[in-house]
């Protein structure tokens, strides 16, 4: 990990993050560690409050550890709510969330339908016979597609929506058009497209009765993530 950062001018927050540079000459973990037991009482650390984001879910166990050796001495922890970033974009109580087999199996009955004959601009030649090979493997790229939007904070209708498309307009429309009926199916199903979900889960996250999130070595956060912190 490297030393710890916050992003403060790329998200919009009503109180700008503080940015800790934390000593270079030692491990970053132990840096952490000893910057946030650094103002706890002697009888008892309670780091409760707080959210630690970490990388990976191997830095936050490497963390808790550390975080109880460093108080092995016999005062009492009360251990921060750990994590990674992803946990910013779910919702705990979503339960109707599409797996993405699911996703990727409604993709492929759509790419089947008549709107794909709608699209022209985005399949300028259609195999004679679309067959479920080329339909599955069409619907991943579809699905991954939309998955590289959602990080920005896009998806297809949006795009075709903006200025940003000038140059493949009716590429972007027809992605639009068939992605629409994608999600049409989706919703009769009574599902929701993950994709989406992290969207709606970014603008009205759960806040866990925090008081204060501490990103540790995050060093490049998806729009996502800043649009929920």
């Amino acid at each position: 990990m490297e030393n710890a950062r916050f992003r403060g001018n790329q998200v919009r927050m009503k109180q700008q993050p503080e940015i800790i540079q934390l000593p270079w000459n030692q491990p970053i973990l132990t840096s952490a560690v000893e910057w946030l037991l650094a103002d706890q009482t002697k009888g008892c650390a309670d780091l409760s409050a707080s959210w630690v984001l970490l990388p990976t879910r191997q830095a936050v166990r490497r963390l808790r550890e550390s975080l109880a050796w460093a108080c092995r001495d016999g005062r009492g922890l009360f251990l921060p709510c750990t994590g990674t970033p992803f946990q910013l974009l779910q919702k705990s109580s979503s339960s109707n969330i599409a797996p993405e087999v699911a996703c990727i199996a409604h993709w492929t009955r759509v790419l089947e339908e008549r709107v794909v004959e709608q699209c022209p601009t985005l399949f300028p030649a259609l195999p004679n016979n679309r067959d479920f090979n080329w339909r599955w493997k069409m619907a991943a790229l579809l699905h991954d597609l939309r998955g590289t939007l959602a990080e920005g904070g896009w998806n297809c209708a949006r795009v075709a929506a903006s200025g940003h498309c000038e140059e493949e307009l009716g590429r972007w429309h027809d992605l639009a058009r068939i992605e629409s009926a994608y999600l049409t199916r989706l919703q009769e199903m009574g599902l929701t497209d993950p994709h989406d979900a992290k969207y709606t889960a970014a603008q009205n996250p759960e806040r866990h009765n925090i008081q204060r999130v501490i990103l540790l070595g995050v060093t490049d956060a998806t729009q996502l993530v800043q649009a929920a912190l």
